[in-house]
């Protein structure tokens, strides 16, 4: 009951917007995101993950899709399954299903934040080729609905872009 009180504050704060919730917008959402590895019930997690949404629907897009993908390459690093090897295998300690379940928010709130981004910076936030990197390294998870996380934000990332074939 205290986690989903202390969310909804958090909710209603970024309703509010006040300049110093939009500067720190970022780091929140990383938070946010990563709380959902140490939730203790299903329930906090959706509210977790409805928060991260939130958050994300509410600050610069240029400033959400940086700190989306910089959580997704950590807590895929912290599944284990990097490149198609375990690191926990490999002596360097894994997250488990818990970072699995970061990585699976995080592909949902990145899924639902890539239509609303404008084209240009869909294209230069993939140039940079983190974006592509991370989700590549998610794909390599043994966790299914990893992948099919990782399917869906392609998906989207498509359907985005399929109006831009002359920038290519």
């Amino acid at each position: 009951v205290m986690a989903q009180t202390a969310l909804s504050v958090i909710r209603k704060l970024f309703r509010n917007c006040t300049p110093y919730v939009a500067s720190k917008s970022g780091t929140v959402l990383s938070v946010v995101l990563r709380a959902v590895r140490t939730a203790p019930s299903k329930e906090v997690s959706a509210v977790l993950e409805r928060t991260a949404e939130e958050v994300s629907d509410r600050i610069p897009l240029d400033m959400a899709l940086p700190h989306l993908v910089g959580t997704l390459s950590e807590e895929v690093e912290a599944a284990g399954d990097v490149g198609g090897t375990s690191v926990a295998a490999a002596g360097g300690g894994g997250g488990g299903s818990g970072a699995a379940a970061v990585t699976v928010s995080c592909l949902r709130v990145l899924a639902r934040l890539v239509p609303q981004l404008p084209s240009n910076l869909l294209l230069a936030e993939l140039g940079k080729g983190r974006v592509m990197e991370a989700l590549r390294r998610a794909f390599l998870s043994t966790s299914t609905d990893v992948r099919r996380g990782v399917v869906g934000v392609l998906v989207e990332m498509h359907l985005a872009l399929r109006g831009c074939a002359g920038a290519f």
